[in-house]
């Protein structure tokens, strides 16, 4: 439209060229042909007419002739209801909107089409009003809605009356929260629907009840909400032909998006139940269709299986944890794979039976599984760490808790008990609780026993240099006892190997010594004192005795003895070919050793022989816990 002003002869009208034309008037027709709305301007005293693009199509093929033309001219037809809106607005200024004003499309009153239509003044340069601006705005469909509503509502009351209904039958229509729709039977055209099928339908009433049922959702080939429709067909057809109600089962439809344009749908679920409204002849003057969208629900119910499914495969493949449920009396009700993987007893051996089976007797006996129950009944999450007893009788250490679980009452119905078999770890922490009581109590020992052996060997030596050698030969031969120790903790010590790495500390490669005697373990304690002793007749032997020449020979023998009160030990070290000499005159370190602190220390007895070409240490004490002979006690000569 626009190339049409600019080329048309304006001159041959009454306006002028357009170079002639005032400002407002270039203005009006720059707003017209920008707007999307059909707008229309009728300019001067001629009421001369512009119109947009929009405007254009409203006319029979864009009516060329109509261009430019006064408007009188092109609406004769229509002058008569466009005249006192026009010269309203041309008498006051004052805008007037005219509602739903009819107009025969292309001159054919079959084809009338119904706009509200703003007038609005337009003004020259000096203020004056010199046209009306004309925008319109179809009600078309508003108008065809209301009049399908109208008969809509006339065939209804017609079907009301000829079935007899009463007067309430409308008010419990439209008050019902569930989704009705009334059907005529012949074609189920839609005659009337309540406010909770609109909200379902999501589409305006009027244009409900303009449609057909089928017509609203009709059934495409290949469509997959096809099954659906072709149910819902059979349903009413056989409404029909039996005269009776038909309960349709949960199907598919197509469900509009909300807030999306007609036409795209969505997967729907709904159930359906169709009844006839006879008259007094017996036919079926109308049918209600009552619909429920079971979607959320069905949703919500499948998401509930699914959920409770992945629950079972979880609990099912938690073979570390104890699951199992009881009832409000504590008597076992379900009892899952963990459970039997982590107690023992089948699902058929403890249905039935009390949860207490699974505690210990100490724990039974002082009522622990009750007063789990209590504090679980009353709404806490009762705690239970602690050991339990397998079917096999074996303990097991159980990480968990029982909670209750609560019915449609809020009342507890059942209890739910869940526990982490950490037995392992469990005992691997009290094993390493032993260890680091162990180590405690081996350090003390260690700086006792040092603090006694600084204290002594000061008291026996005569110098500096002595009692620094002393010192250092005493504290390795501790240090060898406690690489022994750690070699393989908590077995205890070699006794063969204790004395090996004494003798062989001190004695040339050449030295002449046996060995003999049963593998024996010794305890910490026990190899502490021992390992001192040896050392000191190691020692005493490489300065004064067999070690100090080559003719010297020593035999270290051992052997264990049955006595009244238990397992001994006893150990005899020899020394012979000794140069002919004068016992010591003074009592050392080692004799102190083996006649004070072994019968102090081990519970045992220790005595030493000096003769002038002998010596002859015994040392004997009772086996402890820790000390053992082994599986294969085997007499070993080593040389």
């Amino acid at each position: 439209m626009a190339q049409r002003i600019r080329t048309h002869d304006w001159g041959a009208t009454p306006l002028g060229p357009q170079e002639t034309w005032p400002q407002s008037l270039k203005t009006a027709v720059e707003i017209c042909l920008a707007s999307g709305f059909p707008n229309f301007i009728f300019w001067g005293p001629e009421l001369i007419m512009f119109y947009n693009d929009a405007g254009s199509a409203l006319l029979p093929d864009g009516q060329p002739e109509a261009f430019a033309m006064p408007c009188r001219q092109h609406f004769a037809d229509d002058w008569p209801l466009l005249e006192p809106h026009v010269q309203r607005v041309l008498g006051t200024g004052d805008p007037v909107v005219g509602d739903d004003i009819p107009y025969a499309y292309q001159g054919d009153a079959s084809k009338t089409r119904w706009f509200t239509v703003d007038f609005r003044a337009l003004h020259d340069e000096s203020g004056a009003i010199a046209g009306v601006l004309l925008t319109s705005f179809e009600t078309t469909a508003k108008m065809a809605a209301e009049a399908a509503r109208r008969e809509s509502e006339r065939r209804l009351n017609e079907h009301i009356s000829a079935a007899r209904l009463s007067a309430d039958f409308r008010v419990l229509f439209e008050t019902t929260p569930i989704p009705l729709a009334v059907l005529e039977p012949s074609d189920f055209r839609i005659v009337a629907v309540n406010e909770a099928y609109v909200r379902l339908a999501d589409v305006e009433r009027e244009r409900l009840l303009a449609y057909k049922l089928f017509d609203l959702f009709p059934e495409i080939p290949g469509d997959p909400f096809a099954e659906g429709e072709r149910s819902l067909r059979f349903s009413l057809d056989q409404v029909i032909a039996t005269r009776r109600p038909h309960v349709m089962a949960e199907e598919r439809y197509p469900k509009r998006r909300r807030h999306h344009a007609v036409g795209e749908y969505e997967v729907g679920l709904m159930s359906a139940v169709n009844t006839p409204v006879l008259g007094p002849d017996g036919s079926v003057e109308l049918i209600v269709h009552c619909i429920e969208d079971v979607t959320e629900r069905r949703m919500a119910e499948d998401a509930l299986r699914e959920s409770e499914e992945r629950f079972r495969r979880i609990v099912e493949s938690a073979r570390d944890y104890a699951i199992f449920i009881s009832d409000t009396h504590g008597r076992i009700v379900d009892w899952l794979p963990g459970a039997e993987a982590v107690f023992g007893w089948t699902a058929e051996e403890v249905l039935g039976e009390p949860l207490s089976i699974t505690f210990t007797p100490e724990d039974r006996a002082s009522g622990v599984p009750e007063m789990e129950l209590q504090m679980a009944a009353a709404g806490s999450n009762a705690p239970d760490v602690r050991w339990h007893q397998r079917k096999d009788g074996d303990r097991v250490y159980i990480e968990g808790s029982m909670i209750p679980l609560h019915g449609r009452n809020g009342g507890v119905s059942a209890f739910l008990k869940i526990g982490q078999d950490i037995s392992e770890r469990k005992r691997a922490e009290e094993h390493q609780r032993m260890l680091l009581n162990e180590l405690q109590h081996r350090v003390r020992n260690i700086l006792a026993m040092v603090r006694s052996v600084v204290r002594r060997t000061a008291r026996n030596s005569h110098s500096v240099p002595e009692y620094a050698r002393h010192i250092e030969g005493r504290i390795n031969a501790m240090v060898r006892t406690q690489a022994l120790l750690t070699r393989d903790p908590g077995t205890g010590v070699d006794l063969q190997n204790l004395i090996l790495d004494e003798i062989q500390a001190q004695a040339a490669q050449d030295s002449n010594f046996v060995c003999e005697g049963p593998d024996v373990l010794l305890s910490p304690k026990a190899a502490e004192v021992l390992t001192l002793a040896i050392h000191e007749l190691a020692t005493n032997s490489t300065k004064y005795g067999a070690l100090s020449r080559m003719q010297g020979q020593i035999a270290v023998n051992w052997a264990k003895e049955t006595r009244e009160d238990g397992q001994w030990i006893r150990l005899t070290w020899s020394e012979s070919r000794l140069p002919d000499a004068d016992p010591p005159a003074r009592q050392g370190f080692g004799t102190e050793l083996i006649t004070r602190r072994v019968p102090y220390e081990l519970r045992g007895r220790g005595s030493i022989d000096f003769q002038r070409t002998k010596v002859v240490a015994t040392i004997e004490f009772p086996l402890g816990p820790a000390d053992s002979i082994l599986q294969n006690p085997a007499n070993q000569t080593v040389h």
